[in-house]
């Protein structure tokens, strides 16, 4: 053997065994090297198959210098590949048992349960008509799509099948809570039945843009209407309408018919005016 060929021997050992190196795991070379220097140009790296899925509400997915991978509710270092959320929510991984590198004496929560936890919780926000909750944020007729991302199609063309529970809104769709609210608005015993009023220009006079266009339960009898006290409530709270409304005193809830037609104490001044100044 030459003895000038012994040094390209040695070459192609070593790289023989940063090959076996870096396949190690199953990844191609490409993949791996690739991943390397996104890591190291951009301060965290996507996958390079699939970015595993953060939980909700601003999470953002990223590596750090070590290749563990983690999602972060806040700013992502570039340099340090650090996130800098504070609060212990602020960070989750995806393997059990992480230490949390901003407390070493913490272990981190997983995605994977966040994800569960928070699909959970909106769930429980969904009415009792649309029970199928989707991460868009909207609670469905029917099972959502395959990944649980979206209403199918056909609830997603008819705003009946579908609502959302936070705005904004186009016009035509519906709020999740507001349909809750219907849902367990009760009437009187002595006026059982409901139908649904919609605001028009005289509220959006009294109580600007925001009270027009919103469907309000009624309950009726052959002489008498009032409105659920729970449904005064949430319509002050969610676009101001009947704001200035005290519900016990006001005549036209059902507290204050009650107090009136039930009770028959007159002893309580009632605000009889539906709208102010009216």
């Amino acid at each position: 053997m030459k003895t000038n060929l012994i040094p390209f021997f040695f070459i192609f050992a070593i790289l023989g065994i940063v090959v076996m190196i870096v396949l190690y795991d199953g990844k191609s070379m490409i993949s791996r090297f690739a991943q390397m220097i996104s890591r190291n140009v951009e301060g965290f790296a996507s996958p390079v198959v699939d970015t595993p899925q953060c939980p909700p509400g601003g999470y953002t997915f990223f590596t750090d210098r070590r290749g563990e991978s983690f999602c972060c509710k806040g700013r992502i270092n570039p340099y340090t590949h650090v996130c800098e959320a504070n609060d212990d929510s602020g960070l989750c991984a995806f393997r059990p048992n992480t230490l949390d590198p901003r407390n070493r004496n913490r272990m981190l929560p997983l995605c994977s349960s966040m994800i569960v936890n928070n699909h959970s919780e909106q769930q429980a926000s969904c009415p009792g008509s649309l029970p199928n909750y989707a991460s868009i944020g909207k609670c469905c007729l029917n099972d959502p799509d395959l990944d649980g991302f979206d209403c199918v199609a056909k609830d997603n063309a008819d705003f009946k099948k579908y609502c959302k529970l936070a705005g904004p809104l186009k016009p035509g769709e519906q709020l999740c809570s507001a349909l809750n609210m219907v849902a367990t608005a009760t009437c009187p015993k002595q006026i059982p039945g409901q139908s649904m009023y919609t605001t028009g220009a005289r509220e959006v006079a009294a109580y600007g843009a925001a009270a027009g266009g919103v469907n309000v339960p009624v309950c009726f009898g052959m002489d008498s209407v009032c409105i659920p006290d729970a449904a005064i409530s949430y319509l002050q709270s969610s676009n101001g309408l009947y704001k200035d409304k005290d519900i016990p005193t006001w005549a036209y809830s059902c507290s204050g018919w009650n107090t009136t037609n039930v009770s028959k104490d007159t002893t309580v001044q009632m605000d009889t005016s539906y709208l102010p100044n009216a």
